[in-house]
């Protein structure tokens, strides 16, 4: 069994939604269930094309910036989160 830590306590915040995350990649080929997709643009590719592949694939939560609109409700994205003051 992987160990691994609640979403809330990376973040250092109370969450609505609180996900084990047990690993994380930016290679949606690589998610599975618990992962943290960080859904990044990159030289020849932009990780949040693959969205919906990682959920598909079990992503708990998903860093993309601010522009993203490929997530659905149910799924945490860091980036949505308010800052804490």
């Amino acid at each position: 069994m992987m160990q691994g830590a609640r979403l809330s306590d990376i973040l250092r915040r109370d969450l609505s939604v609180d996900p084990v995350i047990t690993g994380v990649t930016a290679d949606s080929r690589k998610v599975s269930d618990g992962t943290l997709f960080a859904a990044l643009p990159g030289a020849r590719a932009d990780g949040r094309a693959f969205i919906p592949q990682a959920i598909a694939q079990g992503a708990a939560a998903v860093l993309a910036d601010r522009k993203s609109t490929r997530l659905n409700s149910s799924h945490t994205d860091i980036s949505r989160m308010p800052s804490s003051a």
